[in-house]
């Protein structure tokens, strides 16, 4: 390793362990160790659902489950009802545990006070119906962590002195839960106006929005919030795409497309395996690095389901293995695109279900071009390596387990 790279590790060594010092930080990683086993579990069940009882679902439909597995109906919905519940229970025992860590009185009304505001601050205020565990599930993992830290820093504030505690629990309460409900309308416009964002998505050509969307998905999925890019389906049934299909179709082969440089083409097959920030490459360079991870941390990411694999190393808003998270996939994108544009293989044009194994979305959505999958395999591979010196250093720390 040369002076640029000794300094650069030392640059990383601090900012981690700078990171690590912070009382947050700190306290969610402590909450995210003791909570493991739950977390594998949940992130084992939301893959199964997604993959074998979805009728999109990439097992699902490649072995015809829905018409040869005995009860898949019936299991399927009692999956898919279980999945919402189980997350939300998660948030639930994350938001408990992180408020007892994070707080320094270790006052037991502080997470009952977090959880209750969590929950009734997801209600709807405008039809007063009452919330849901999807309302609170893993889409709202980085609010409810802010409510909890906040709780948390108003009981070490002593501001329930001269007050009786079940007092003060209802009373916080009641105005937290308003605050949030008041701000949840905004909250969703916003979320929903995303989707204005997606609509160019798929605009044609090497522009700032192909490059650009997939850095914000990963920054906003790393930090616990729903991302702004949409399932692989949604990809394949944009304008651009539709018409890169038929061009596919009346000519039988897919080279020389109308657009072909589009998130369809380089990002969805080669630069999402394992979901946003390439969570498979991160997991292959923590084999790599230590040898050993959970086999069951690595279900999700096979079906590009990132944030039980994020929560289960953990990584969730770690700054130092973010950075190989953004760089990975633009880097992946770049080499996909020269490589479109030297038609070394065709274009990935076909509809393929978005719980697809990382490679395979490329193989299959080429109509089975083997040079296509071996890229998507060699890209993997780069990735993986992206990701090892920074993996290293969490390792180092003793930020990943």
């Amino acid at each position: 390793m040369g002076k640029i790279g000794l300094r650069l590790d030392r640059i990383l060594t601090r900012l981690h362990q700078w990171w690590r010092g912070l009382p947050w930080p700190a306290a969610l990683m402590t909450t995210l160790r003791r909570l493991r086993a739950f977390l594998l579990f949940t992130g084992a069940l939301s893959a199964i659902t997604a993959s074998v009882f979805s009728h999109n679902g990439f097992f699902a439909a490649v072995y015809d489950l829905p018409h040869r597995m005995p009860g898949w109906a019936p299991v399927g919905h009692a999956f898919a009802a279980a999945t919402p519940v189980v997350w939300g229970l998660l948030t639930l025992a994350i938001v408990g545990l992180f408020t007892y860590e994070v707080q320094r009185r270790r006052d037991i009304f502080a997470p009952v006070t977090a959880i209750a505001v969590v929950v009734l601050g997801s209600m709807d205020l405008s039809t007063m119906r009452p919330p849901t565990f999807s309302d609170f599930g893993s889409d709202r993992l980085l609010v409810s962590l802010v409510i909890a830290g906040f709780v948390a820093w108003l009981f070490d504030r002593n501001w329930a002195r001269g007050v009786r505690p079940r007092t003060c629990l209802a009373l916080g309460v009641t105005v937290f839960a308003i605050t949030i409900g008041a701000t949840r309308h905004y909250w969703q416009l916003a979320v929903v106006s995303s989707g204005v964002i997606t609509s160019v998505a798929n605009l044609p050509g090497p522009h700032v929005f192909l490059f650009l969307l997939p850095v914000v998905n990963t920054l906003l999925i790393w930090c616990g919030l729903p991302g702004v890019l949409p399932t692989l389906n949604s990809f394949s049934s944009s304008g651009w795409s539709t018409e890169n299909l038929d061009y596919a179709l009346s000519h039988a082969h897919g080279s020389n497309l109308p657009h072909l440089l589009t998130l369809m083409t380089t990002y969805a097959p080669f630069a999402n395996m394992g979901g946003a920030g390439m969570t498979l490459a991160l997991l292959c360079a923590v084999v790599i690095a230590r040898r050993k991870v959970p086999s069951a941390a690595f279900l999700p990411s096979l079906v590009n389901l990132p944030l039980p694999a994020l929560l289960t190393l953990p990584a969730l808003l770690d700054p130092v293995l973010l950075i190989p998270a953004i760089i990975a996939p633009l880097v992946v994108q770049l080499l996909a695109a020269g490589a479109l544009a030297l038609h070394l293989f065709a274009a990935n044009v076909f509809e393929v279900p978005p719980t697809t194994p990382g490679p395979l979305i490329a193989l299959l959505g080429t109509n089975g071009d083997w040079r296509a999958g071996i890229f998507a395999v060699v890209m993997l591979a780069v990735a993986t390596l992206i990701f090892l010196p920074f993996v290293r250093i969490a390792l180092k720390e003793g930020a990943v387990s």
